[in-house]
């Protein structure tokens, strides 16, 4: 399949996932990353905050301007604080905002798997019986191939965060390909859940993934998009990325049989 045509089905069925979740009467499942989401903006808040409270203290104590007795060293001190908590701030925010993708991901695994499944039904017909123990594995699985794409991302923007030095060429490679890495990631655990239920192994699975890897990486950008919206992303992203995942897998395996 062309990557043009991989591109549409992976935006198109974003968009229809939309519709489709509250014709199908999935949008009661929004509730769960509400509550998630939460938790995750409330711990994140106290993380930052009692960190950067730490390492400024740290910092501080280091200098000796704890004991500053001038009016120059106590505004130095200030100026150390200021500084070092804005910096701390915003290196916090980079790292929550990335780490919270994936935090979702594996703590939404048996909601994602769940709806996913739900989703497949609505779209063929097809029943599955409830079985705690496959539950189980697919939420399982869910959980190891986010931890997995997670890893895998980290160093990928380790090695990139190298080739960033290399002024401007450097930096346009490294945002591209940083960029395409983590949406295709997260487009992947999502189409995961599709294949898991088709009884893929995870080598079977990322054959299969990285064939229609366009897709992966289309489900991946609006994920990732959303995500930059404050607190309704994490809300909205997950849910309707699974949907749309399994619209796309669908629409895939039609193609596929004409």
């Amino acid at each position: 399949m062309q990557a043009g045509k991989q591109v549409n089905i992976g935006l198109s069925t974003y968009f229809r996932a939309f519709g489709f979740i509250f014709e199908h009467g999935l949008a009661v499942y929004f509730i769960y990353p509400v509550i998630l989401s939460v938790l995750l903006f409330v711990g994140g808040i106290s993380f930052i905050v009692t960190a950067s409270d730490s390492i400024v203290d740290y910092i501080i104590s280091l200098t000796g301007l704890q004991d500053a007795d001038s009016w120059y060293m106590t505004l130095l001190a200030g100026a150390i604080t200021w500084l070092t908590t804005i910096l701390l701030w915003i290196l916090g925010w980079f790292i929550n905002s990335w780490l919270t993708k994936y935090i979702v991901l594996i703590l939404m695994s048996p909601v994602l798997a769940y709806v996913s499944e739900k989703t497949e039904k609505i779209l063929t017909g097809r029943d599955y019986p409830f079985d705690f123990y496959q539950l189980m594995r697919d939420i399982l699985r869910g959980i190891l191939m986010a931890l997995r794409n997670m890893f895998i991302e980290l160093g990928v923007i380790i090695i990139f965060f190298f080739v960033g030095w290399i002024p401007l060429i450097g930096w346009i490679v490294s945002l591209v390909a940083l960029s395409l890495f983590s949406w295709y990631f997260y487009g992947f655990n999502m189409i995961d859940y599709c294949n898991e239920r088709k009884k893929m192994s995870v080598r079977q699975s990322s054959e299969h993934i990285r064939q229609h890897k366009w897709v992966a990486i289309s489900n991946g950008l609006i994920y990732s998009l959303l995500f930059a919206i404050p607190y309704l992303g994490v809300v909205v992203a997950p849910i309707t990325g699974a949907v749309a995942a399994c619209l796309a897998v669908h629409e895939i395996g039609k193609g596929e049989k004409a």
